[in-house]
């Protein structure tokens, strides 16, 4: 049973026959809903987009890549060239673990044992 049929079978509209909506695909409702929406042609003007260097790189799947240079080369560098295509600036954010931190010492007590 498709998920229209399924929304529409207790719905009692007067003015509406529900036996055609249950003929009905969820696609076939785009065209009716897209014309109840004024389209906006012109994207936002963007100056900066800011990365989590780190999501990305889990985002993004290494593909045909069997080294680290390749990955960053053929997938990373393209997909950032890609965004550059809607912004000016792209800022790039790593985490960085240094040794005095509050999170460093609570690694250290917890210790490097295996998790069960």
């Amino acid at each position: 049973m498709s998920f229209l049929v399924m929304r529409t079978r207790h719905v009692h509209h007067p003015f509406h026959n529900l036996d055609n909506y249950a003929r009905a695909q969820k696609s076939d409702l785009v065209h009716c809903l897209e014309t109840l929406v004024d389209a906006e042609e012109d994207t936002p003007e963007v100056e900066a987009l800011l990365l989590d260097g780190a999501a990305v790189v889990h985002m993004l799947k290494p593909g045909a890549a069997k080294t680290f240079q390749s990955y960053a080369h053929d997938v990373f560098v393209k997909y950032v060239n890609s965004q550059l295509q809607h912004v000016r600036r792209i800022d790039i954010i790593w985490d960085s673990y240094n040794p005095d931190s509050l999170k460093a010492t609570a690694r250290a007590k917890r210790g490097s044992g295996t998790r069960r």
